[in-house]
């Protein structure tokens, strides 16, 4: 008992959720705890249903690990805008990116929630749906990042499964939909995701498209890109169609 009392003279003790805590006093230019897991999940009016969404609190304790009041902070993949509204809270300036349509309203939606950090986000915040002028020439700014995943395993050559696709998933193009059972032999065998970015021929990892749609998606996008161009260049024929690669396209997704 002497001993609670003399650390709560000192300040050492912290009441948080109704619990008393021992406050942890890291030392100067250590990280106290590589493992955080006293940040509660998303939960209330917070949860917004993404599927991937992380808590603000722990957005919010990495930006202040990171940053100070005034700086910058850009997230390319805000999603559900936890980023942008963790930034606000803290007096960082933000940006948000994010190839999802619905991305821009969402920001609007959590900001307006928080009433307390902007009077009228709708016409405080800048959205474009241009993407920034590159000033570097095109250069990658990194290597392509490539994965050996199932490179020792052997499969049967793609083009075999044409048949076996065509029964699975019909005569559609999967990457606009387009319907080919005039002459199902027009439509193409590829990669959902692509061998660059470590897909692999197994037949999970195969789809059908149209040659323009084959051309179009080579290596640069995953089946679920490509989709997103055509929906954005007006290329779409038939929605309806688009029957596999939704789950197995997901992965790598944002690269363009």
């Amino acid at each position: 008992m002497a001993t609670m009392e003399a650390l709560d003279a000192a300040g050492e003790l912290v009441i948080e959720r109704g619990e008393l805590w021992r406050k942890i006093r890291p030392k100067a230019g250590r990280i106290r705890n590589a493992l955080w897991d006293d940040i509660n999940e998303t939960r209330g009016n917070e949860d917004t249903g993404y599927p991937t969404q992380k808590p603000l609190p722990l957005y919010e304790r990495i930006i202040l690990a990171s940053s100070n009041p005034g700086d910058l902070v850009l997230d390319p993949f805000c999603g559900c805008a936890t980023t942008p509204v963790a930034a606000e809270r803290l007096g960082r300036q933000w940006v948000g990116m994010d190839i999802w349509e619905g991305a821009h309203e969402q920001v609007i939606r959590r900001l307006e929630l928080n009433r307390q950090l902007l009077f009228n986000p709708r016409q405080e915040i800048t959205y474009s749906q241009n993407p920034p002028q590159r000033t570097d020439g095109g250069e990658p700014a990194t290597l392509t990042l490539r994965t050996p995943t199932g490179r020792a395993l052997r499969y049967p050559a793609p083009r075999t499964h044409h048949g076996r696709l065509l029964t699975d998933i019909g005569a559609f193009c999967q990457g606009c939909g387009a319907d080919y059972q005039f002459d199902p032999r027009v439509l193409e065998v590829d990669h959902i995701n692509p061998r660059s970015q470590g897909g692999t021929d197994a037949y999970e990892n195969l789809t059908l498209l149209c040659p323009p749609c084959n051309k179009e998606k080579r290596d640069r996008y995953t089946l679920i890109g490509l989709q997103e161009v055509n929906r954005a260049n007006g290329w779409m024929k038939n929605e309806n169609n688009l029957r596999m690669g939704r789950a197995q396209g997901r992965r790598g997704r944002r690269r363009r």
